[in-house]
């Protein structure tokens, strides 16, 4: 898991917008209400605006997602990658995994077509929402005859 300051703030702007609207909705309903109803309407209004906003605005952006995919070869929970350009061409990212030193292809959009697809790298692709890190693998796995021993 990877935080930034700018995803924090983000985060904390969409719960402040969430609890400002439910706030008002629950004003304007009226006194002869549930108690709690700006509560879950807090809750219920921060998850569908931060399930609609922040794709948008990581994608906009060019954010990194909050979590990594794991390494399809060496399955390490620590998901540390080391990048093979100083600035990857978006929306592919050419990754080397720290343990196993396997090249990996992360893909931050949906890809029309597979130019520029290196063979025996796989590819992972970023599922919505793409601010939380959901990873589809696409590729199978192609380990040389050296490593299967």
């Amino acid at each position: 898991m990877r935080f930034n300051l700018l995803g924090i703030l983000i985060g904390c702007a969409i719960s402040s917008l969430a609890a400002s609207l439910s706030l008002f909705i629950s004003i304007n309903i009226g006194k002869n209400t549930i108690p709690s109803l700006g509560i879950i309407l807090t809750i219920i209004l921060t998850i569908a605006l931060h399930s609609i906003v922040t794709p948008l605005i990581y994608r906009k952006f060019r954010m990194k997602p909050l979590f990594l995919p794991t390494c399809p070869y060496c399955h390490s929970k620590d998901k540390l990658y080391y990048s093979l350009a100083k600035q990857p061409s978006w929306p592919t990212e050419e990754v080397i995994c720290a343990y196993c030193s396997h090249k990996l292809e992360l893909q931050y959009e949906v890809l029309k077509s597979k130019c520029g697809h290196k063979k025996g790298v796989v590819r992972l692709q970023l599922l919505w929402p793409q601010s939380w890190g959901r990873w589809k693998q696409l590729d199978p796995i192609v380990l040389s005859t050296s490593e299967r021993k």
